[in-house]
């Protein structure tokens, strides 16, 4: 991050974290970072046109203060809060893709302007550089059969999707070195096997239904492994420390299948993975195996430490070189992570602006509080949770009138946002445009001010 600071020309200032850590320094011979080694603090002189520039590094996330001090005045200072968070990039792609159908690779990133996506490391043209629009979204539709779709797309079996923030464009296919900001799996399959789930959440004591269409099979097998792996709860009793393993028969009619699942009172709370596979034509699992049923083929493999990626893998593995279909899908069970603001009313400027909120997080943990309007910024507070609520008051009085962006991060990639209208009693703000910067400004009450920038370093 550049910190840029206005002062008094000449004048003595300090400036540190505050409180001093090791996770906020700043690094030698970068901006005017006047020492010859990496420290947490200095003193430094303004410089005859008011300004110094600074660079400041984070090695963890947190919450962070930067302090500046004028030493020739009396109790005159400014302070800057700045939240750091790793990058990520959040995948909203299909657990399943069928080979030769058109599919869109989205999803949301929390920094940067454009994103790489890898599949099984290889860099097509497609999906190198996609520019991230202003909602930290990105987007891109690919046929998965065109010749310039990646090698594996055109194959059946899982594939792995990895997404790089901010590469440079061109570079070619992905190094043994690079480290990806996220990924995700999906499954290449052929077509003619399709299933659903009856909802995305099921609590325990509940029920869901898996069902679809199975052209040409007698019936399909059914796996569900725990968030933990194989070893987790079965997703019906927990008393049974290994996956579901289920069948359900097809009708002759229409080539659909139904099944109920019951979930367990007791079961591991998280994702669950779903799988539903089918033999194909010669009536095994496999190529040139003797796996009759699918019990049979995982008789074949080591299961009892392994991961939900890892059974994948098995399943993968199973599969390869056959025409065995499969259908990969998700289902959550037990209360989700939750951040929700609460309705704010407008308020005249001068009044106190009431925010409050609920999260599922434990007592104690720090909810960052932001207001911004197209050229102002109330200070940010932090609000901590209390029986899964929090609240905060903030200050209007000086707050130009217009409309504020409200929002709510909790330091493990939730946020919520809202908006509140900031008025002069009797007059109706027109414009619903927050304009909001690239690059927040906070302004203190002295002779100076301070302004974050963005620094990126590849």
């Amino acid at each position: 991050m550049r910190l840029t600071v206005t002062g008094v020309a000449s004048h003595q200032i300090s400036v540190k974290a505050d409180p001093l850590t090791k996770n906020a320094y700043f690094p030698a011979g970068i901006d005017n970072n006047p020492r010859d080694w990496t420290t947490n603090k200095f003193n430094d002189t303004i410089d005859d046109d008011g300004t110094r520039t600074y660079a400041v590094e984070f090695n963890d996330t947190g919450f962070y203060t930067i302090k500046v001090t004028d030493l020739d005045e009396v109790d005159s200072y400014d302070t800057v809060d700045i939240s750091v968070t790793d990058k990520e990039v959040i995948f909203d792609v299909p657990a399943t893709i069928a080979i030769g159908e058109r599919v869109t690779i989205k999803g949301t990133v929390n920094t940067g302007d454009t994103v790489t996506i890898a599949v099984d490391d290889e860099v097509v043209q497609k999906l190198d550089a996609i520019v991230i629009d202003e909602k930290g979204e990105f987007e891109e539709e690919i046929d998965t059969s065109s010749y310039a779709a990646p090698a594996g797309f055109q194959i059946p079996g899982l594939v792995k999707l990895k997404a790089y923030i901010d590469r440079e464009e061109g570079r070619g296919d992905i190094g043994t070195k690079e480290k990806d900001d996220g990924s995700t799996t999906v499954f290449m399959v052929r077509g003619w096997l399709t299933a659903e789930l009856s909802t995305d959440t099921v609590e325990h004591d509940d029920e869901f239904t898996i069902s679809g269409t199975a052209r040409g099979s007698k019936y399909v097998d059914m796996l569900i492994v725990a968030p933990k792996g194989y070893s987790g709860t079965n997703i019906e009793d927990s008393s049974t420390k290994e996956m579901y393993i289920g069948k359900t028969s097809v009708t002759t009619s229409d080539d659909s299948f139904y099944k109920k699942i019951e979930v367990g009172r007791y079961v591991d709370t998280g994702r669950y993975l779903v799988v539903v596979l089918t033999k194909g034509s010669n009536e095994w699992y496999g190529s040139g195996k003797d796996w009759t049923t699918i019990e049979e083929a995982l008789c074949d493999y080591s299961l009892k430490t392994r991961t939900q990626d890892e059974m994948l893998a098995v399943f993968d593995d199973i599969l390869e070189l056959s025409d065995d279909l499969i259908w990969v899908g998700y289902i959550t069970v037990g209360e989700q992570e939750t951040l929700t603001l609460n309705p704010i009313a407008d308020v005249v400027v001068g009044d106190l602006l009431e925010v409050s909120g609920e999260s599922s997080r434990s007592d104690g943990t720090r909810i960052w509080i932001t207001v911004k309007g197209r050229y102002f910024e109330i200070v940010p507070q932090a609000a901590y949770v209390t029986d899964n609520t929090f609240n905060a008051t903030f200050d209007t009085t000086g707050a130009p009138p217009g409309i504020y962006s409200v929002q709510v991060m909790d330091g493990y990639g939730y946020t919520a946002t809202t908006k509140v209208h900031i008025y002069t009693e009797g007059v109706v703000p027109t414009s619903f445009d927050t304009g909001e910067g690239s690059y927040p400004s906070i302004r203190g009450t002295h002779n100076g001010t301070i302004t974050i920038q963005r620094r990126q370093w590849w």
